[in-house]
């Protein structure tokens, strides 16, 4: 039973995860892209912008499984306001 409910957390994070990072296109403002991952179920305290040059931020989306350290991520990058690239489903999981 528990390794059900276990294998269940971590598809479902797995499924936020995809379903956030195939909403967020090329192009398109970082305003609110943030909130609306926390809104969807995204860890608030570890989804947060990095400066990473002048006018370039970055921030990976981080939904957790089962367990702390179990992590679907969506990694974007923001130049001049808006995504100028994605990297969807970086996994940090056992399963």
């Amino acid at each position: 039973m528990l390794l059900m409910y276990v294998v269940t957390s971590e598809m479902s994070a797995k499924k936020k995860a995809e379903s956030f990072c195939d909403s967020v296109n090329i192009g398109d403002k970082t305003t609110d892209i943030r909130d609306m991952a926390i809104s969807r179920g995204a860890r608030g305290k570890d989804s947060n912008w990095k400066k990473i040059g002048s006018s370039t931020r970055q921030i990976e989306i981080t939904f957790t499984g089962y367990y702390p350290g179990s992590d679907f991520i969506c990694q974007l990058t923001e130049n001049n306001g808006v995504v100028s690239e994605k990297k969807p489903y970086i996994i940090r999981s056992l399963f």
